[in-house]
């Protein structure tokens, strides 16, 4: 589900009986988020694994993953062939210094564990006991940075068990999504009357489709464009596998997103024609108009911008916004090259591309037929005994969020608890 699906199926959420009014994208956005995020730490929804490398006669941690933070931490341990082990099980209560041989421990996370302690107990034990060997303790002195204990004899690698963050967007913004489209251009040069230049398809079981047109009086550029135009146009296998636009430059666009074409041209004559295919943006979709807290969002049309996606010239746009001032429309001024991706579009400086949320759909539904505690609503006044059936029903919610999950997923997730 994108960002937007969710906006429309929260569309008829009002506040309450009393105040029919229905909540605007900004307070919708904040109160799904904040319940997405307590569902995430709750049921351990996005659990990720980073390796990072420790480096040998060192106690500091490399850099951290990028949006790590430690207290999302979950578990750290230790993989690889040199590393020892505890033979005394997976018990808890089990020694955290590793004796016995070198063993590749991967399946057995929890015998070659890093302690998680603070940072005070771990430079006492540091200064109590200063020798080098497999780490066994890990802490966090900054929100980036930390250190292991004792210092390393060899590099090992250790992994980062940790809860992922939601998907983050500007509360309340507009939101769309561009579209990219193959487009090769064809310049045709010295057309002669009675040359014929014809555009040939070739599909991928290799049969083939052929548009041409035939020079008359009137031999230049743009008279030949025009008549293959049509001739393409009137074509409805043509038609239907690209759109022809172009002055003197024949530019034929994909008609399906992500489509890779297979175009030649080619002239029976003294004419020639050359072919550049790029990629280009061919349109971009508002799907969710957006609203400040009801308030009117711009006073005049709003810059959109296109960033990544491209290695050549990016792609321009125009906007147009409704009587509210809200955006409404997106209009592609020039398609760009050389596109691989979709970029990201920006509105006055803020990323509004629709984002695919990253929690499962059955979750998302399930959140978006419950809505949200009242208390998490934004401006919503506080009632003691409304907050109390809330509180209930929001532990209800999170119960049957964690029964979604089977049973061998809700061990797994629990077994790593620090």
């Amino acid at each position: 589900m994108y960002i937007s699906d969710v906006r429309k199926r929260l569309v008829k959420t009002v506040r309450s009986a009393s105040d029919p009014t229905a909540y605007d994208d900004f307070s919708k956005d904040f109160a799904h988020k904040t319940a997405a995020e307590e569902i995430i730490r709750r049921c351990d929804l996005l659990l990720r694994v980073d390796a990072i490398t420790l480096l040998a006669n060192s106690n500091t941690l490399p850099t951290l993953p990028t949006g790590f933070r430690p207290d999302r931490l979950v578990m750290a341990y230790l993989t690889g062939t040199n590393v020892q082990v505890n033979d005394w099980g997976l018990s808890p209560e089990a020694p955290y210094l590793s004796i016995g041989a070198p063993h590749n421990s991967p399946w057995r996370p929890d015998t070659c564990r890093l302690k998680l302690v603070d940072l005070e107990t771990l430079l006492n034990l540091t200064d109590a006991a200063p020798f080098k060997g497999q780490p066994v303790q890990l802490c966090f002195d900054t929100l980036t940075t930390g250190l292991t204990y004792p210092e390393r004899d060899q590099a090992y690698t250790a992994n980062l068990r940790w809860n992922d963050f939601y998907t983050t967007w500007t509360d309340g913004s507009p939101l769309a999504l561009a579209t990219i489209a193959e487009v090769d251009t064809f310049t045709p040069a010295n057309p002669t009357t009675s040359d014929v230049y014809t555009i040939t398809i070739t599909y991928p079981n290799l049969t083939t489709h052929a548009v041409g047109a035939t020079v008359g009086v009137t031999q230049t550029p743009t008279a030949i464009v025009t008549l293959l135009k049509a001739a393409w146009a009137a074509d409805p296998i043509a038609a239907a596998y690209a759109t022809a636009s172009g002055t003197a430059t024949l530019i034929l666009t994909s008609t399906t997103s992500g489509t890779v074409m297979n175009l030649t041209g080619s002239v029976v004559g003294t004419g020639t024609i050359s072919k550049v295919a790029v990629n280009s943006v061919t349109s971009v979709a508002v799907t969710s108009t957006g609203a400040f807290d009801g308030s009117t969002q711009y006073g005049s049309a709003p810059t959109v911008t296109a960033v990544g996606g491209t290695t050549g010239t990016a792609a321009t746009f125009t906007s147009t916004i409704d009587g509210n001032g809200r955006l409404n429309g997106i209009a592609v001024a020039g398609g760009g090259t050389l596109y691989t991706a979709a970029p990201d579009i920006y509105v006055n400086g803020v990323l509004c591309t629709d984002q695919v949320l990253k929690l499962p759909d059955d979750i998302l539904l399930a959140l978006c037929q419950y809505g949200a505690p009242s208390k998490v609503q934004f401006n919503e006044p506080e009632n003691v005994e409304l907050a109390k059936n809330d509180a209930a029903k929001w532990e209800e919610f999170i119960t049957s969020m964690l029964g979604r999950m089977d049973l061998g997923v809700k061990e797994f997730v629990g077994s790593g608890r620090r």
